[in-house]
């Protein structure tokens, strides 16, 4: 050690009497410990890090670095588990008894278990276990499952969703325009910053048709507690559910029958109102149909997602 800085201290007086030419910017290797400690102790004695780094051969960058941190980085210890092994063991085996809960979301375990543990802990516990999410399997499982499903089992499905709903355009709009035309007026289309809007729940069925459809202002909770139909669905999956093409056909309506930008809430209420009132049932029957379709495409796409 002792002989290691007196060569160290030789080579940064001779630096510093001009008889080395070094640049500053010499790029040298990750530094070590031993060479942190170095520079930090040439640093206290008051040389400079110009002086340092071209006694050692360092970027000044390294030599910076060096000063500012400490020699031996600490090791992050990392947030302890809200789990012990008898709760990840306990949830381990109620994860794999059933189909079900194997498609349980992350923030209904812990109620299921009587656990007072929030989503992220059981994401995080059953990571460590080796189980993630797999939305491209479930989403294969199930249309392997329903392939085969005949129009009238289609029909008993009742499908609901909610969507927000805007006055004006909704989709991109493509205009002919040469390069450097961007700014031209004829090739601008006006938009309002925010627009204002609904958000609108329905549903329709092969049986009853379309079924009711709800405007929803305020306890967006309550809507949980109401039970339309008893269903396993796989998440992530508009392509799966028809009524999607359904709010498409709506928005369009409006964007033709109500082209303006700006609408009081209440004229918003009354075009949404008559956007559902003229979705034709013939439209509705349709997308029934074409649902052996839809699961033969995420068939082919090995569970990725589709055109629809």
């Amino acid at each position: 050690m002792t002989r290691r800085l007196s060569l160290l201290f030789t080579w940064l007086w001779l630096v510093e009497l001009g008889w080395f030419g070094l640049s500053s910017n010499v790029l040298g290797p990750n530094t070590t410990r031993d060479q942190r400690r170095d520079i930090k102790l040439m640093y206290r004695l008051g040389y400079t890090q110009n002086a340092i780094g071209l006694g050692l051969q360092l970027s000044e960058d390294q030599v910076r670095y060096a000063i500012s941190h400490d020699e031996t980085p600490t090791k992050r210890s990392g947030r302890p588990s809200k789990l012990n092994q008898d709760q990840l063991e306990e949830l381990e085996a109620f994860v794999t008894a059933s189909k079900a809960n194997r498609r349980m979301p992350y923030s209904k375990i812990p109620a299921a278990l009587g656990w007072n543990v929030g989503e992220y802990c059981i994401r995080h516990a059953l990571r460590k276990l080796g189980y993630n999410r797999c939305v491209a399997k479930l989403r294969l499982d199930w249309a392997l499952e329903h392939r085969d499903w005949t129009l009238a089992q289609w029909a008993t499905i009742l499908w609901s969703d909610e969507t927000w709903v805007s006055p004006g355009i909704h989709k991109r709009i493509w205009v002919i325009r040469k390069p450097g035309e961007e700014l031209n007026p004829t090739c601008i289309v006006e938009r309002l910053r925010k627009k204002g809007g609904w958000m609108f729940w329905g549903c329709f069925s092969g049986l009853a048709d379309k079924g009711p459809s709800l405007f929803w202002e305020k306890e967006w909770g309550s809507i949980k507690q109401i039970s339309y139909c008893e269903r396993i669905w796989p998440p992530y999956s508009p392509d799966l559910n028809p009524i999607e093409n359904v709010w498409n056909w709506m928005k369009d309506w409006i964007q033709e029958n109500y082209p303006q930008e700006t609408m009081g809430y209440d004229r918003l209420r009354v075009a949404v109102q008559e956007a559902w009132n003229a979705v034709p049932v013939e439209f509705l029957y349709n997308l029934l149909a074409i649902m052996p379709a839809r699961c033969e495409a995420v068939i082919a796409a090995n569970g990725l997602h589709t055109k629809y």
